[in-house]
């Protein structure tokens, strides 16, 4: 409850901030009215309502047909009295890149935070028939004026002037900025920030020294469909003891539910007692490579512990199947491994298709591989 109401309050920081507020008068263009507020493309007004709320036909929308924007920025921008300042409302709240919000055509504001959805009170157009700017039901005084407004991202920002602190004459401009999709939530480093809140920089890079390949962008192909994996070799393993060259049992696996815009997939791997059927996933890539990052639960008959794992599958998709297969895992917490049957934090494996191509199949493996195996410290392997 306190993540949701910090959230409401970025978007009702200006009430906050300032005492005996007075708004301005409207100005003849946004990127004018809030100067150091980023501007940029802002739809027509009858498209307005479809790239806020998702509700555009054909638009693929998720959860329930809501459109959940994730936080890019937050700040405030305080002048006056011969000074200037810059709050950044993020790093002060404590956002992070699972915090999304929706603006549901229900009039109804949508948080969502690891998987939680709550109700965050109502939204409203400032202006029906223009639709420039949005309030929220509980402020009806304070109106927020999009600076960008288009299928990928949204800016909108207020300003207002009055006493705050020891200045009588201050004006607060505060705006947010978030986007939407692969491409529109896309970090520095070409990877979707989902997919940046679940691996860090460092085992990147670490997965890239044992051999993996990691293929970044925001426009990755149509993997789905099933697949195998044979012979499923041993590349590289950071797991004390181990070398290269084992050969595991063939590894059945299927892509599907695959959403461009949102970038995401689902990911089913068939595993003896232990199956994992729609698992959610996170893909990038361009033109016929991509990149596929699972976060999985790590389960072992001989323990009740249920670790955390990290699987990472690359490689280029075509008829045939996805050649120069790549499959990295990684674990993330073993849960302090009470019964010794898991490999280390921050270990892992690389494997390889012995043959070059993991091969479409239309079929499933009557013995499939247990993928949980791949996280134990002594995996079943072909002799």
């Amino acid at each position: 409850m306190k993540k949701n109401f910090l959230f409401i309050t970025t978007l009702l920081s200006i009430t906050l901030f300032i005492a005996s507020c007075t708004k301005d008068l409207d100005e003849p263009s946004p990127g004018d009215q809030f100067p150091g507020v980023p501007s940029g493309d802002i739809v027509p007004i009858e498209q307005r309502e479809a790239a806020l709320t998702g509700s555009a036909v054909g638009l693929k929308s998720v959860d329930d047909n809501r459109k959940y924007w994730s936080f890019a920025e937050s700040k405030a921008l305080i002048s006056g009295c011969g000074s200037n300042d810059e709050l950044d409302l993020l790093a002060q709240l404590g956002y992070t890149s699972d915090t999304k919000l929706a603006f549901g055509t229900d009039g109804v504001i949508y948080v969502k935070q690891y998987g939680t959805i709550t109700e965050a009170g109502g939204w409203y157009w400032s202006d029906e028939s223009t639709k420039d700017g949005i309030i929220l039901a509980a402020h009806p005084s304070v109106v927020f004026t999009f600076t960008v407004l288009n299928e990928s991202e949204v800016v909108y920002a207020s300003k207002q002037s009055g006493a705050y602190e020891d200045c009588n004459s201050t004006t607060i401009i505060t705006y947010e900025r978030m986007v939407y999709g692969a491409c529109g939530n896309q970090d520095p480093n070409g990877l979707s920030s989902d997919i940046n809140a679940i691996v860090s920089e460092e085992v990147l890079q670490i997965l890239q020294g044992q051999g993996m390949v990691i293929n970044t962008g925001c426009t990755p192909p149509d993997v789905q469909g099933s697949y195998v994996t044979k012979p499923h070799m041993v590349e590289s393993t950071t797991v004390p003891g181990e070398l290269p060259g084992s050969m595991y049992p063939d590894l059945f696996f299927t892509f599907s539910n695959q959403d461009q815009d949102n970038g995401s997939v689902q990911w089913d791997a068939h595993g003896g007692a232990v199956n994992h059927y729609g698992l959610g996933g996170f893909i990038c890539g361009e033109e016929d490579r991509f990149t596929v990052v699972i976060m999985v639960d790590v389960k072992h008959a001989a323990s009740t512990a249920i670790a955390k794992g990290m699987v990472m599958v690359s490689g280029v998709i075509t008829p045939s199947g996805i050649v120069d297969y790549k499959q990295a895992n990684y674990m993330l917490d073993n849960q302090g491994d009470p019964d010794n049957v898991f490999i280390p934090n921050n270990t892992g494996r690389v494997y390889y298709d012995g043959n070059g191509i993991a091969s479409r199949t239309g079929k499933s493996s009557t013995q499939p591989f247990n993928i949980s195996s791949l996280f134990w410290s002594t995996p079943e392997v072909e002799k």
